[in-house]
């Protein structure tokens, strides 16, 4: 087991796991389901060490039937990808599907599972000994969190700032 005393975590974003499928698929004509309602058909999976992959692989052991994977794929796209060339069905974050699925014609419904709701967080060892463009990064992902309900102005010009000291490394690098 890893030790994670010097681990701080900061909470990023929140989402939910949605099926995606083709809207001709026989499970598109309900309008929500649980993960056990999709161990009937076949899945594209993300890579073997993702966390979607593993918690759907729980899942399905949890509920005693085992997962049709027909492949594993390495990322939302190549999954909307599959899906949309018959190959089964996918489980990806909503936002992702917000931005690839209408484009393929696909179809997505919400997973009721209690996993299915993610809060998603940004783990570091030690902010200070994180590189310029690593504590930028954590700087703009934390700044942007759509959970800020108050953004102060000063919050913003340090956002901004951020973003154009970051855009400046980036460009200095060969």
């Amino acid at each position: 087991m890893t030790d994670s005393r010097d681990l701080k975590h900061f909470p990023y974003r929140r989402d939910r796991l949605i099926v995606v499928m083709r809207p001709d698929h026989p499970l598109a004509t309900r309008t929500e389901l649980s993960f056990d309602d999709t161990l009937d058909f076949d899945h594209v999976g993300l890579h073997v060490e993702s966390s979607i992959y593993l918690s759907t692989r729980q899942a399905a052991r949890l509920a005693g039937r085992p997962l049709k994977l027909r492949i594993h794929v390495p990322g939302f796209d190549s999954v909307c990808r599959m899906v949309q060339a018959n190959m089964g069905i996918g489980i990806i974050p909503d936002r992702a599907f917000a931005i690839l699925g209408p484009a393929l014609n696909l179809h997505a419904l919400r997973l009721t599972d209690d996993w299915a709701a993610r809060l998603l967080k940004i783990i570091v060892r030690d902010e200070r000994s994180l590189s310029p463009v690593s504590r930028l990064l954590l700087t703009i992902c934390l700044c942007t969190r759509p959970t800020v309900v108050r953004v102060s102005r000063t919050t913003l010009v340090e956002r901004r700032f951020a973003i154009l000291e970051l855009r400046q490394l980036i460009r200095r690098r060969p």
